[in-house]
């Protein structure tokens, strides 16, 4: 930062006084503004297939989990563990990947840009006395974990491998939830 903020007061001369690189960084409060919840959904704005991650920020250890979401990467926050994995479970639905194509640009590797397309469908918000909700929440959830020891015990090679690669493989590992999540993302769309 010490190098930014010399080349700033370099190329901004007199009016670097006025406004510091950081009060430029943090324009109109977008930075210093934002309320981290406990659970962030993350998913894409360019790819192939529609998918998305749940990030819980710790709080047993008081330690954050800390990420920037760039220009290439959309965030929904929530402070319910359930939300999380209900939005992350319709986000990794095959059905909705599949309805999803139709709208998406197409590359020379096939479909590529995601960024909001999605919600045009009619998706809704996550109701906690809904059971399908629950039970997709569930799923989703189930997924997050089995993803998670898959990778903490797949080889070093896979894991610094193709992630398109690694992406099929997790899929194919998890083929019969998938097909659970489909049926219920089915009947809630």
């Amino acid at each position: 930062m010490e190098k930014c903020e010399a080349i700033w007061k370099q190329k901004r001369g007199d009016k670097a006084e006025r406004e510091t690189i950081y009060s430029w960084l943090d324009y109109r409060k977008k930075l210093t503004q934002q309320r981290r919840k406990r659970y962030t959904v993350v998913y894409p704005a360019s790819a192939t297939y529609l998918c998305a991650a749940v990030v819980e920020k710790p709080s047993s250890d008081g330690q954050t989990t800390s990420f920037v979401s760039e220009s290439k990467l959309y965030y929904h926050d929530t402070d319910s563990r359930q939300e999380a994995h209900y939005v992350s479970g319709i986000l990794n639905s095959p059905y909705l990947d599949a309805e999803l194509k139709p709208l998406q640009s197409k590359g020379d590797f096939g479909p590529r840009d995601i960024h909001k397309k999605m919600w045009a469908f009619p998706i809704p918000g996550y109701a906690a006395e809904d059971k399908k909700h629950r039970e997709l929440a569930a799923l989703g959830e189930g997924c997050s974990k089995a993803t998670q020891e898959f990778l903490e015990n797949a080889p070093v090679k896979l894991r610094q491998g193709s992630l398109g690669r690694l992406r099929g493989l997790i899929r194919e590992n998890l083929k019969g939830q998938l097909s659970e999540i489909d049926a219920i993302v089915k009947g809630i769309l």
